[in-house]
């Protein structure tokens, strides 16, 4: 069983609570995510991908909807950028929802 839970797209904290299912979706996207009882990732799901549009979307000059991603506990690396399950470019979000272990 998951709680459905609200997590703000732009939050960096990198915390992940157990059991429970977010939107990871940019503004109206539902693209749904799923811990385990670890607050590790374990399915992302969407009916349907929506790809950015950055003339009606409020997008950075990078490209991104945020200006950094959320930092996770154990899945960050020095040589290795942060990483997300849905990209900004396919509507995606910052936080720590959206970023997978590695």
């Amino acid at each position: 069983m998951y709680t459905l839970i609200e997590v703000d797209g732009g939050d960096l904290s990198g915390y992940r609570e157990p059991n429970v299912v977010v939107d990871i979706g940019y503004g109206d996207r539902e693209y749904w995510a799923f811990t385990n009882e670890y607050g590790q990732l374990v399915r992302v799901i969407a009916d349907e991908i929506i790809l950015q549009d950055d003339s009606n979307e409020s997008v950075l000059s990078s490209g991104r909807y945020y200006s950094d991603d959320a930092k996770v506990p154990g899945v960050e690396s020095e040589v290795l950028g942060e990483r997300h399950i849905i990209a900004d470019s396919l509507g995606g979000v910052a936080n720590a929802y959206n970023i997978p272990a590695r």
